[in-house]
């Protein structure tokens, strides 16, 4: 019998960055991944949607379809009496978490109540916002932590997780870039209409939860630079976290602008084509940190959400100012000196071969007492 692996995915985001090694456990002849599907995949402008799921077949699918309208509160609440029920069924043998959305910390919860080893992957990264408290929690219940990187790595161990279970594996994100297939410039344009004369800038921002309320400004903000800058442009949806209804506002009173191209929703393969012949990505999404360095394309990063998280060198910082957003643009668009130091510069997040690093943990993984005991001191190895 297959050892079983129970994962949840509350948005395109996580379930994206994970596709590499939820595929990796399905090529696995020791594994078998049991995924539940929850949060924003029913909301359908912003989602992938079940059935696209359903249609890669990497899993056995266990839909939890909440209220549209639930606060992250009720929903954490939901999804713990609904994971209650799932765990009574299934009997995982291992829970996999990655990252640090709301919908994992439930998830995370169960598990430890019912004796279940937990598996965490980016864990140690740190963003200054409620996405810490979130991953922190996490991290107490976990059992192995897979960290992106040395700087994530040496946080765990300076917090006082134990140095044999943490393992540093890189971002599954990475694999995607690895594994995809890149389509011609003029071909990608015209499926936009877009003219490949031109540079392209690509913005998504989320919502900050400790700064909600000014969603709405904040986004005015960027729109402000970008009308100035009058390049076309593609934006996409944010994701539901508190204060995105101020961020679509904000997009919605732009949306006639003729340089502006609104995506809602893009799956992985053509973002990731947009982010590879873009000139520039501006917002405060991740893809900006882990993903952009691999393509050598400038980040314009708008305010606090990815502070001190580890940057390479196309990382430029800046606050939520129209002025400083459009200086950065410009920089990045036409200051040949910085587009050509972009040449050398290195991804700090891995090689791209995150998920088979994963499964071999997930397949190797000794579960015992002592793994379970994760706050008795111990040298003993466990994969």
């Amino acid at each position: 019998m297959k050892r079983k692996i129970l994962a949840i995915t509350g948005s395109r985001s996580d379930y994206s960055i994970m596709v590499p090694v939820y595929k990796a456990i399905k090529e696995s002849n020791i594994l078998a991944l049991d995924l539940v599907i929850t949060g924003m995949h029913f909301l359908p402008a912003f989602s992938l949607g079940v059935n696209e799921i359903a249609r890669q077949k990497f899993a056995t699918l266990h839909p939890l379809d909440p209220h549209p309208h639930l606060s992250m509160t009720a929903m954490s609440a939901y999804l713990l009496k609904e994971l209650d029920y799932l765990f009574e069924n299934l009997h995982p043998d291992i829970v996999l978490i990655q990252g640090d959305r709301y919908e994992m910390l439930p998830l995370a919860m169960t598990a430890a109540y019912r004796n279940i080893p937990i598996v965490h992957m980016s864990g140690g990264d740190y963003s200054g916002s409620i996405d810490d408290s979130l991953r922190n929690a996490i991290t107490s219940f976990a059992h192995i932590h897979l960290t992106s990187c040395s700087l994530s790595t040496q946080r765990l161990l300076k917090n006082g997780e134990q140095a044999n279970r943490v393992i540093e594996v890189g971002e599954p994100g990475l694999d995607n870039i690895n594994n995809l297939t890149q389509l011609p410039k003029n071909e990608l344009f015209s499926r936009y209409h877009l003219n490949d004369q031109k540079p392209l800038i690509l913005v998504t921002q989320h919502p900050v939860t400790t700064e909600s309320e000014n969603s709405y400004q904040n986004m005015l903000e960027t729109l402000k630079a970008l009308d100035k800058i009058n390049l076309p442009t593609i934006l996409t949806y944010p994701n539901t976290d508190l204060g995105y209804k101020g961020i679509l506002k904000a997009i919605n009173e732009y949306q006639d602008r003729p340089w502006l191209r609104i995506l809602p929703t893009l799956g992985i393969t053509e973002f990731l084509n947009l982010l590879s012949h873009c000139s520039v990505l501006v917002g405060n999404t991740s893809s900006g940190i882990i993903e952009a360095p691999t393509f050598k394309v400038p980040f314009v990063n708008i305010g606090t959400r990815q502070i001190n998280r580890l940057r390479a060198t196309n990382v430029l910082d800046v606050s939520y100012h129209a002025q400083e957003i459009t200086s950065a643009i410009r920089k990045s668009l036409f200051d040949e000196e910085f587009r050509q130091s972009l040449v050398e510069c290195i991804n700090p997040y891995g090689d791209g071969h995150t998920s088979l690093k994963v499964v071999n943990i997930l397949e190797k993984l000794q579960i015992t007492p002592n793994l379970l005991s994760k706050w008795v001191p111990s040298t003993e190895s466990f994969i």
